[in-house]
């Protein structure tokens, strides 16, 4: 048996990815959208250092060095996300019991 009953969880969605089959001296490339600094690019399978491409108008990455030709640059471009309950806004995390404190009509011990 594989798979999650019920809701997925969330990790799985987020990270996308982009392919490019370069040609010979391309330096641009136009992704599906990224956050500057949240995102890994790989020529050939090696990941790039962060001096090796410029990232950080949300949509191109730019290379420092022209690609060869059939060289294949790979992107994975990490987003946030939001956790379906939010302890900090009016949460548990905004919350401090006491000993004998009433919630919802019971008592709470600590």
């Amino acid at each position: 048996m594989s798979g999650y009953i019920g809701i997925q969880p969330v990790p799985q969605a987020t990270q996308t990815r982009d392919a490019f089959d370069c040609t010979a001296g391309q330096t641009s490339f136009p992704t599906g959208g990224y956050s500057p600094g949240f995102l890994d690019v790989f020529l050939n399978g090696v990941k790039l250092a962060a001096v090796d491409f410029t990232a950080t108008n949300g949509s191109d990455i730019i290379l420092a060095t022209g690609a060869a030709l059939n060289d294949v640059m790979e992107v994975v471009a990490y987003t946030t996300f939001k956790s379906a309950v939010n302890l900090v806004d009016g949460g548990f995390a905004n919350s401090v019991y006491t000993a004998a404190q009433t919630i919802n009509g019971g008592s709470a011990s600590g």
